[in-house]
């Protein structure tokens, strides 16, 4: 029981050590030093900020080709009414 107790002291103080000693270890396969870090960081943020602005692009795009799109429909709908047999033709 004893051996339990040791134990479960020891488990959190490892649990912590373990972190730090990967994140500023240089010989870890994916380390990066704090500079390439805020450099990464600051790409990401890029990243998603132009994601963003593109994506609202798209909406509005795709809004006005709809507006023009049901604009197109309406003037071919009135103009194909204007043009049957017994309607005057306003052209």
């Amino acid at each position: 029981m004893k051996r339990l107790s040791w134990l479960v002291l020891m488990l959190p103080l490892t649990a912590l050590a373990n972190p730090f000693s990967q994140s500023t270890n240089p010989n870890q396969p994916n380390y990066q030093n704090p500079s390439q870090q805020r450099m990464s960081e600051e790409m990401r943020i890029q990243q998603s900020q132009q994601k963003s602005q593109l994506q609202q692009q798209q909406q509005w795009q795709t809004q006005q080709q709809r507006q023009q799109l049901q604009q197109q429909i309406e003037q071919n709908r009135q103009r194909t009414q204007s043009l049957q047999p017994g309607r005057s033709t306003g052209y």
